[in-house]
């Protein structure tokens, strides 16, 4: 079985894009091609860079990766197996409503144009495909974390459950990312702020790149530390050191509505407490015992984040079973991925 992944960027870069690849194996894939562009320049010359290679490429089955090389396949390999993995919600993107309703609408039909979707959750599903819509065909393929990449060390993780008391010692906690006014980061600073002045220790460490966000808050609040940019191992290094996390976004458009953020599976799988955002996706993984040490907020105000991060001190650290880490990690959905794989090739 001969498969392309199409995408406008460099797919190695791509984390969900790199994990098909470290397992093509063990789905079935017998010949692996990436038909993407490693250009640096403009993004329309990376368009033509794909495309030139897209015309000459004669696998069996094209999955792409973003809505510019979905519409490619469509027009020059239309007889062609194509799969759409929906990673972005791209109408999201346009501020204007009536753009934006419009182009929701052709999003929608492409994907009633495609062979087969994939999609990272069923609430995302539900926004395109309601009442699981027959003339569509899709499968939800979550963004579980890529056990590849994992140490023997790190699939053999097992901490030791912490136990938090009120003002017993200084509690530290830690955010990565790229920080913009969508990840809440100012918000959860005033939410710390609160909570030290009721008597809570509280240190946070900021790790990414240092944005306009970030100086504001290092000047506003002494507990915030910023650590610079760390690479992702060096970071997991790190989470032992930590009672609890961050992972907040904001919903400015359907995309951080809707997002299936790999690092909560990271952080369940380390037994590390994470604050989110509202999120019914995460709401419904937590009740079906998926996922132990999320705490959902309320809301994106300063006194509903103090409420949940009081919400983890108040409750000891899940114990993560080697039953719920299968379950975190990607391989969990190989089986499912070979058969739709099969199908694809008839």
């Amino acid at each position: 079985m001969k498969i392309a992944h199409v995408y406008i960027g460099n797919s190695i870069k791509h984390p969900i894009i790199k994990t098909y690849i470290d397992f093509s194996a063990e789905i079935g894939v017998t010949e692996l091609e990436l038909i993407d562009s490693k250009q640096e320049g403009s993004r329309v010359a990376r368009v033509f860079d794909v495309l030139k290679k897209l015309v000459n490429s004669r696998s069996t089955i094209y999955q792409s990766h973003d809505i510019v090389s979905c519409i490619l396949v469509k027009i020059f390999k239309w007889n062609s197996v194509h799969v759409y993995d929906m990673h972005e919600i791209y109408s999201s993107y346009f501020k204007n409503s009536i753009i934006r309703k419009l182009f929701f609408y052709i999003e929608k039909l492409l994907l009633k144009s495609t062979q087969f979707v994939l999609i990272p959750n069923e609430e995302r599903a539900q926004l395109f495909f309601k009442d699981r819509d027959r003339t569509i065909k899709y499968e939800v393929v979550e963004n579980l974390l890529n056990d590849k990449e994992l140490s023997t060390e790190d699939l053999n993780f097992n901490s030791v459950p912490k136990t938090f008391k009120f003002n017993e010692r200084e509690l530290r906690c830690f955010y990565a990312g790229t920080f913009t006014e969508v990840r809440a980061l100012s918000e959860i600073c005033l939410a710390i702020e609160l909570l030290i002045g009721i008597g809570y220790k509280i240190v946070l460490d900021l790790y990414g790149a240092k944005t306009d966000c970030v100086n504001k808050v290092i000047k506003s609040h002494s507990f915030v530390n910023y650590c610079g940019s760390v690479s992702r191992a060096e970071l997991l290094s790190k989470y032992i050191h930590y009672d609890f996390s961050f992972a907040f976004y904001k919903p400015t458009n359907l995309n951080n509505i809707y997002c299936a953020p790999t690092k909560i599976f990271e952080h369940e799988y380390y037994m590390l407490k994470t604050v989110v955002g509202p999120s019914g996706y995460l709401l419904r993984l937590v009740d079906e015992g998926v996922i132990n040490n999320v705490v959902v907020s309320l809301g994106y105000e300063p006194k509903e984040i103090a409420h949940a991060i009081t919400r983890v001190l108040d409750s000891d650290q899940g114990a993560v079973s080697q039953r719920q880490k299968e379950r975190l990690l990607w391989s969990y959905q190989i089986s499912k991925i070979k058969q739709l794989y099969r199908k694809f090739n008839g």
